[in-house]
């Protein structure tokens, strides 16, 4: 702390990331001379502005309290910050502008004289700058690509992949995906053959250069794709090597041939070869944020002329001249001429509908580094602020990455140790340590054992402030015992983690039928808080959908006369496509029970209707038996259950801010990650 006290002119990064169901917020300063220090990690109930704002007063007070001089440090500290830096994220604007009405509001009691100052100076002392990482360019482009490229596909491919399930992405995006997912070493544990085409390489001399999807986020598309050309005759040769290839295989078989997505992965190699590997080489290498304009605005001119004609890219004409190409056996293979012009001009098509979803992905996120921008010709206070800004917010991405880390390797530790192993490593506190006196050494550790003591207040605090409106209550210091929840339910519920959400606890039953289900409610000694109950979807085998209704009307009745003030959740029957018989008696039973216990505040329905689209289950929800859930539909179902925990709890709605799936700023994913993304295995996405 008395290392960033010396400096002004600070940039703040700030990120959030969710591990475990628990989502945590991280910030970080950036001081006027290129130092950088973590402020902390704490974690949250949202990913709302609100919550960000809580978390950063929280993080600073508690630096305060530190430092034994809790007001001054903070003023100082907030007032310091000159700029941010962040991903585009919808809540962090709007946490720019409390940020600012916070740092207005202290300005008055640090700056001496400030109320004789005159409204321009005071203005210029509170002006503040907001920038966004240029390296999430890269991410949004591999997108915009991926969503550009069936427009070109659909029209020339000759077939149909009957082994590849459906799913929202181009081919070209899709063998990319599958390759780095069969062939090499950290792929799918089930159908990949990673270690047979490293030794099929090795025999004939060849070095791999596929990469995984795990561990490489930005520029991944694009490399990947590039490499993927690369090994096409390779990947064949290693298939037609085996004699019973399983799906996965069979289906990469089919891919590589198709002339529109070989042509497809060529183009998006040639783009990393010649645009994004050097753009990102820039990146790195520019002194601060505002260097970038210059080249922003050349790339936005390439990419205008190259959505209109993009053979200069064919020829090996330099886009960023002066700038290092990385020209290995992956740039010879795409650059190659392949004597075939029909593909050479698919080649050309793909790289000219690409150059235009880059053109817009960068003029969105760019915008006020362009003409026309705020900051493309920045004002004299702008260009100071903009000194101590990087480019990209990668040292929020380094944190969250030493956190990933801990978590594996210390999962029961707390939120506290995680934040002080992460302090502790990045702000070099052993060097700062090692520099003091004796005396001064001694009492800086005394002073940290006080404080010690206080950690499970501060932190109960911290996290009761998070779900709130951003001001301190006065909570216990011992932690309340949680709520409890019950969950019966069948071998659809199986696979649901019990830590489905750090506000309660959950007990798991497994019960197959409604029989089974009041058996065990008999053996329940001690009272819940909620019973959830999921047994609807096996006993439509074999009853009517009024004697199901009747049947669970008769078991809710019996719980709420052993238990007076107890919440029951009943999770409707999910779809099925074993029988359309037992998928239609569901729906009417969905009806029935919506009928049954509508104006009851007793008893909340869990509606599952979100694992069906137009009347049908979706592929990618139900296994391969028609009945079951796949790892995503078991991630829906129990992130629909958790909503109606919440909801019979009272608790906050959980946010849908950055919302993919379900639950507070990203979806519940179990035990076990996703599926892969066209069925194959249930590992983790890759």
């Amino acid at each position: 702390m008395t290392l960033i006290q010396g400096h002004k002119g600070n940039c703040l990064h700030q990120d959030a990331t969710s591990k475990h169901h628990k989502h945590f917020q991280s910030f970080q300063i950036k001081t006027h001379d290129k130092k950088t220090f973590s402020l902390g990690l704490n974690e949250v109930g949202s990913s709302d502005a609100a919550s960000i704002m809580s978390s950063f007063k929280n993080i600073i007070s508690d630096l305060g309290q530190a430092a034994q001089n809790e007001p001054e440090i903070v003023s100082h500290l907030t007032c310091s910050i000159v700029s941010t830096m962040s991903d585009q994220g919808a809540a962090n604007p709007l946490f720019y502008q409390q940020l600012k009405a916070f740092k207005d509001s202290l300005l008055p009691d640090i700056v001496e004289n400030w109320k004789n100052l005159d409204n321009n100076t005071q203005a210029e002392m509170a002006k503040m700058s907001s920038f966004f990482c240029k390296m999430h360019i890269f991410v949004n482009m591999a997108s915009e690509v991926d969503k550009c490229l069936p427009v070109f596909e659909s029209n020339i491919c000759n077939g149909k992949n009957t082994y590849a399930f459906e799913w929202k992405e181009s081919g070209s995006s899709g063998i990319t995906r599958t390759a780095s997912k069969a062939l090499t070493l950290h792929g799918c544990e089930k159908s990949g053959v990673g270690q047979h085409f490293r030794t099929h390489l090795k025999e004939r001399d060849i070095d791999n250069k596929l990469i995984t999807f795990r561990g490489h986020r930005f520029n991944h598309l694009f490399y990947a794709a590039g490499a993927t050309y690369h090994h096409l005759n390779d990947v064949i040769d290693i298939i037609e090597s085996l004699a019973d290839p399983n799906d996965l295989l069979k289906s990469i078989s089919f891919d590589v041939r198709e002339k529109a997505f070989a042509s497809g992965i060529r183009a998006l190699g040639i783009i990393d070869k010649l645009i994004t590997g050097p753009f990102w080489r820039i990146i790195e290498t520019s002194k601060n944020i505002l260097d970038l304009n210059p080249t922003l605005c050349h790339l936005q001119k390439k990419l205008q002329e190259l959505s209109v004609d993009a053979s200069p890219l064919l020829a090996v004409e330099l886009v960023f001249e002066g700038v290092e190409v990385h020209r290995d056996s992956i740039f010879d293979s795409l650059l190659k001429d392949t004597d075939d012009p029909v593909s050479e001009m698919y080649t050309q098509m793909a790289l000219e509908l690409c150059a235009g979803g880059m053109l817009l992905i960068l003029e969105r996120q760019a915008k006020d580094q362009l003409p026309g921008g705020k900051f493309y010709e920045p004002s004299f206070r702008d260009q100071i602020h903009g000194i101590s800004v990087p480019t990209t917010n990668t040292y929020s991405e380094r944190d969250f990455a030493q956190l990933d880390m801990l978590v594996r390797l210390k999962p029961s530790a707390t939120t506290v140790a995680y934040e002080a192993i992460i302090m502790w490593s990045n702000n070099k506190t052993s060097n700062w340590l090692s520099k003091l006196s004796d005396t001064d050494r001694n009492k800086v550790i005394d002073d940290a054992r006080e404080i010690e003591g206080k950690e499970k207040e501060i932190l109960s605090l911290k996290i009761h402030d998070s779900r709130g409106d951003g001001v301190f209550q006065t909570v216990p210091i011992s932690r309340p015992s949680q709520p409890s929840v019950i969950l019966l339910g069948t071998s659809n519920t199986e696979s649901i983690d019990p830590r489905i959400s750090p506000d309660y606890s959950v007990h798991k039953i497994t019960a197959y039928t409604l029989d089974e289900t009041d058996k065990e409610l008999q053996k329940l000694e001690s009272e819940p808080n909620i019973i959830v109950l999921h047994s609807l979807t096996n006993k439509l085998m074999n009853k009517t959908p009024n004697d199901c209704v009747d049947r669970m009307t008769r078991i809710c009745d019996d719980i709420r006369s052993r238990f007076h003030n107890i919440k029951i959740v009943i999770s409707l029957p999910t779809p099925r496509s074993d029988s359309e018989d037992h998928n239609s008696n569901g729906q009417l039973i969905t009806i029935l029970m919506k009928t049954k216990f509508r104006g009851d505040d007793s008893v909340i329905l869990c509606n599952n209707s979100n694992l069906v689209y137009k009347g049908q289950v979706m592929s990618r929800y139900i296994a391969h038996d028609r009945f079951h859930l796949t790892p995503d539909g078991t991630a829906v179902l129990a992130s629909n259950i958790r909503d109606c925990i919440d909801k019979a709890l009272n608790l906050p709605p959980r946010s849908t801010q950055g919302r993919t799936g379900y639950g507070r700023g990203r979806p519940y994913t179990g035990r076990g990650g996703r599926g892969g993304r066209r069925g194959y295995g249930r590992g983790p996405r890759k």
